[in-house]
């Protein structure tokens, strides 16, 4: 196929960007490459891998539920004065601790068993980084498309202008012929008049078609993210016709690629995760503790520190919570009802949008058929009746009128051509394989 393309050409000295340095030169840049840079540069993008990152240290800090927790503590307490127990009948005290009381302690706390508490945690933060590829790519197909719509507005407008710049021409040649024709005595003033409104009213389509040739590649260089001093023009193509493909093959390869989908199970999984982690709560959970303890200035030890290494088992476990469990089990399985109720809805409307879009494609291809034929009538059209009124067979009406069935002959052309294609990938993008075909395309 021939490539689709737009020029920018660098208006300051030294442009430090993707593209590199370049100084004065033209750059070429296909949709592929329009594609690339406005993945690069998009803010939402990046903050979608930002977040990425985020989940990422998210599952990996969940890992380290599953492995012992090593913690100390130190203590030092100051009495007024140092305790002491006097014997009856005996002049004598016994000290029971000093007055300065220190102690430190070394403790490991290993989870045995959780009831599935930390396994299912895990998994949800597994899914979520699951999520947030999945939320990435929603974002991508957005932004491509965008660059689509606007990358092809900008051919677009372009041809408009082109077709605009050849209706100037014909009128300018037509008043031309009419100011000869009056001069043999074959025109009059009133023919030379209507020829000089209609050459300006060419004229004032020229202008609006460089105002919405000059929006669209303003909108082009706010998507790509390029600087307002980079000069965007259009470079005319051949547009690609696509093969075609059944209705019924797009919806099924909707319904396996659509994110949308795919993000709807992952969050009944994350759902149902959280259901086995409140489901735990019946099971005991069991902890080993190994405990080293020093102490300093108590009965144990009054001068030297006394240590003392202590393992323990520990069960911990729910006997009666006025049935909360089960309260919280109930509602989240009347949350994956909703979730399976909304699953229903969205492929509802993925089917019809699948639908719609394909009928937009189809009515497109039409239009292109049509209007070629359109174009070929108008300018045989044209050739005719200016042969016509140089014979005297014409008038300047039938002159001018064949010229804007022309123009607007081919502007509708151009707009189901370039209507088609952003028809494709809509279709494309509908069936969640947008991505993938920037992907593959060579």
């Amino acid at each position: 196929m021939k490539r689709l393309t737009v020029i920018a050409f660098l208006m300051i000295p030294i442009f430090n960007s993707v593209f590199g340095q370049q100084q004065h030169k033209k750059l070429l840049l296909t949709l592929e490459e329009s594609i690339k840079i406005a993945l690069e540069n998009n803010p939402d993008i990046i903050a979608s891998k930002q977040k990425i990152v985020q989940k990422q240290w998210e599952k990996e800090d969940s890992k380290t539920k599953f492995l012992p927790v090593i913690s100390g503590s130190f203590s030092y307490t100051r009495l007024d004065k140092s305790p002491s127990i006097s014997v009856p009948g005996m002049p004598l005290e016994i000290e029971m601790s000093k007055n300065g009381i220190y102690s430190a302690s070394i403790n490991l706390t290993q989870p045995v068993f959780t009831g599935g508490a930390l396994s299912s945690q895990y998994l949800i933060k597994k899914v979520e980084l699951d999520i947030a590829g999945g939320e990435k790519n929603l974002v991508e197909q957005d932004i491509v498309f965008q660059v689509i719509q606007t990358f092809f507005s900008v051919l677009k407008a372009a041809n408009f202008y082109q077709a605009a710049e050849i209706l100037v021409n014909q009128r300018q040649a037509h008043l031309a012929n009419v100011k000869k024709l009056f001069e043999a005595g074959l025109a009059t003033k009133a023919d030379i008049l209507k020829a000089e409104v209609t050459l300006a009213d060419a004229k004032q389509k020229l202008v609006e078609t460089a105002n919405l040739m000059d929006l669209a590649k303003e909108n082009l260089k706010t998507v790509l993210k390029l600087p307002f001093e980079i000069e965007i023009s259009g470079q005319d193509c051949l547009a690609r016709i696509w093969p075609e493909k059944e209705l019924s093959w797009w919806k099924e390869a909707a319904f396996k690629k659509r994110d949308e989908l795919k993000q709807i199970e992952k969050n009944r999984s994350i759902v149902e995760l959280t259901k086995k982690i409140v489901q735990s709560e019946n099971y005991p959970d069991v902890f080993f503790i190994l405990s080293l303890k020093g102490e300093k200035g108590t009965s144990s030890g009054l001068n030297n520190w006394y240590q003392n290494i202590t393992a323990l088992v520990s069960f911990n476990m729910n006997i009666w919570n006025w049935q909360s469990t089960k309260k919280r089990i109930n509602a989240i399985d009347a949350q994956i009802s909703q979730i399976e109720t909304q699953k229903t809805k969205i492929s509802d409307l993925i089917s019809l949008e699948i639908t719609s879009a394909y009928l937009n494609l189809k009515s497109a291809e039409e239009k292109i058929k049509v209007m070629e034929k359109a174009v070929e009538d108008a300018q045989e059209h044209v050739r005719v009746t200016e042969l016509l009124r140089r014979e005297g067979l014409a008038t300047t009406t039938d002159v001018i009128d064949a010229q804007t069935y022309l123009y607007q002959s081919k502007a509708s052309y151009y707009q189901a051509l370039y209507d088609y294609q952003i028809a494709h990938y809509q279709l494309v993008k509908a069936s969640g394989q947008l991505l993938d075909e920037f992907r593959t395309e060579k």
